[in-house]
């Protein structure tokens, strides 16, 4: 067993405390002037420790706030730089989204994805990088949507539609709302087309449960429907909650 006298031995002095704690000052400042967050951050917490270790022994209060005023310096910076780009995102995300303007989008994104993981663990941008990876992934599925749009793949579009939605709200990527409810009108008025070829008249109840959407998002896009003089809907009877098709000869042309 060590003895009192062996252990008073081995403790530094609060002189020495001090100028270890200079240097790693030192250090941390030079860290920050070039960026080196972790490195700083790192030091700092070092610092922390050595200060907590010799807290019983001498008085380090000065020493104590110093470190502590550093870190906050320090997480200031972090924010300050995490903010910068989410702002970047958060512009780019902010025009309503059309199938023109989709592609350029998609590599001004590229673009701030490659510095944002250039930088991720520098300025600590995991969550910010997890969320456009978020984006990307309803860009994809938009993508994959509108080629089977073209195919007239409507059970794929209206279950693909679906997730999508619940990511897009999410996440509020609003401006891929408009984009979306475009797409999925499309497909509807492609879907009444086809039923118009077979029914003279259906209930909402019936045509919501074919179009896999509520009764009030049916009653919503037949209205915006109508609007087409080749729509594929002649009449919507809100009294008899029924709607009448146009013949195939209006609008198959």
């Amino acid at each position: 067993m060590k003895s009192s006298k062996n252990i008073d031995e081995n403790l530094k002095s609060k002189k020495e405390i001090q100028k270890e704690l200079e240097v790693y000052e030192s250090f941390v400042k030079k860290k920050l002037i070039s960026k080196d967050f972790n490195s700083a951050m790192e030091k700092i917490c070092s610092a922390l420790t050595l200060i907590q270790e010799y807290s019983d022994q001498y008085k380090l209060e000065g020493e104590l706030k110093t470190f502590r005023n550093i870190r906050s310096e320090l997480e200031e910076k972090l924010v300050e730089y995490r903010s910068k780009y989410k702002l970047k995102f958060e512009n780019l995300i902010k025009e309503e989204l059309d199938q023109d303007n989709l592609e350029s989008l998609v590599k001004l994104l590229a673009i701030l994805k490659e510095d944002i993981e250039e930088h991720i663990n520098k300025y600590k941008l995991h969550e910010l990088n997890d969320k456009i990876n978020h984006y990307f992934s309803c860009i994809k599925n938009l993508y994959a949507i509108l080629s089977s749009l073209q195919a007239s793949n409507y059970e794929y579009i209206s279950k693909t539609l679906k997730g999508l939605k619940t990511e897009v709200f999410k996440n509020n990527f609003d401006n891929l709302l408009p984009l979306i409810l475009r797409i999925q009108r499309k497909m509807l008025l492609g879907k009444l087309r086809n039923l118009a070829k077979e029914f003279d008249t259906l209930s909402i109840a019936e045509l919501s449960k074919k179009l896999n959407i509520k009764e009030e998002e049916t009653i919503e896009h037949i209205s915006e429907i109508m609007k087409d003089p080749n729509s594929p809907i002649r009449l919507l009877n809100y009294t008899n909650k029924e709607v009448l098709f146009n013949s195939p000869k209006i609008f198959d042309v």
